[in-house]
């Protein structure tokens, strides 16, 4: 697993807390609802099942057998099954 820093101000901290309880967990909540969400899209798009119908193992097997290729604003035009190989 990857881990990420984010530095954030003092007054940022105290502002983010006067609303959430823990920076830590909402970012980490934050970070696995984009990427599930990310994980669903690219499912659609290399899969016929519907994301829901695959399973976890599955779902492993799909995405681990796929090379992403880097993000980029002129990529991002693309199609999204334009901008992964299989491996």
């Amino acid at each position: 697993m990857k881990e990420y820093t984010v530095q954030v101000s003092g007054e940022m901290e105290k502002a983010i807390l006067a609303h959430i309880e823990d920076i830590q967990t909402w970012l980490q909540g934050a970070i696995n609802s984009k990427g599930e969400k990310c994980m669903e899209r690219l499912l659609v798009e290399i899969s016929d099942k519907r994301p829901e119908k695959i399973s976890q193992s599955e779902k492993k097997s799909l995405l681990s057998g796929i090379e992403i290729l880097p993000y980029s604003s002129e990529r991002q035009e693309k199609p999204l099954k334009d901008r992964f190989v299989k491996k």
